[in-house]
């Protein structure tokens, strides 16, 4: 109770908020976590592994979660839309992993998606193309990326159908 406490002061709330968004975030993380088959790992541990990953390993794993995402999504009845990844899949896993800070501000369809860790550089190298895979994943392919001492960046204005089809035509015409 004391360490609640104490982190309530720090962050000047309530220690009924402290108890209740914890809640919140072991709630949210187990249903999750129910979806999929999972082990849960400590973040060393995570850290520890990508340290003995090169570049193109942690980019092959990276790859993996678009889909670990769509079939989670299946599960719980969400719609794998750009909307739902922010607030359901970005936001939750956030706060319940703590392998970043999240925020992303919405205004006419353009997007700026912001995510701290302070995990080290070798992990924000994994996070950016573990979120350049989900992005791409929501038909997402244009956006200016920002990276910055464990800062990542991401500024992006979501496309009308029409434009998806035609830039997907354009790279089926390409290859």
């Amino acid at each position: 109770m004391f360490k609640i406490k104490k982190n309530a002061e720090k962050k000047d709330l309530p220690v009924s908020s402290i108890i209740v968004n914890s809640l919140y975030r072991t709630v949210a993380l187990d249903q999750q976590l129910k979806v999929l088959p999972s082990v849960t790992i400590t973040q060393n541990f995570l850290r520890f592994n990508l340290m003995q990953m090169n570049e193109i390993d942690m980019e092959e794993l990276a790859k993996e979660a678009p889909k670990l995402i769509q079939k989670m999504f299946t599960f719980l009845g969400l719609e794998y839309i750009t909307k739902n990844v922010l607030e359901e899949f970005f936001s939750v896993i956030g706060k319940t992993w703590e392998w970043y800070e999240f925020s992303f501000d919405e205004n006419n369809d353009r997007y700026r998606l912001v995510f701290e860790t302070k995990l080290g550089k070798k992990w924000a190298t994994f996070l950016g193309f573990f979120i350049k895979n989900i992005l791409n994943s929501l038909k997402i392919y244009s956006f200016d990326e920002e990276v910055t001492e464990g800062v990542l960046v991401y500024v992006f204005k979501l496309q009308t159908k029409t434009e998806i089809l035609f830039n997907e035509s354009q790279t089926s015409i390409l290859e």
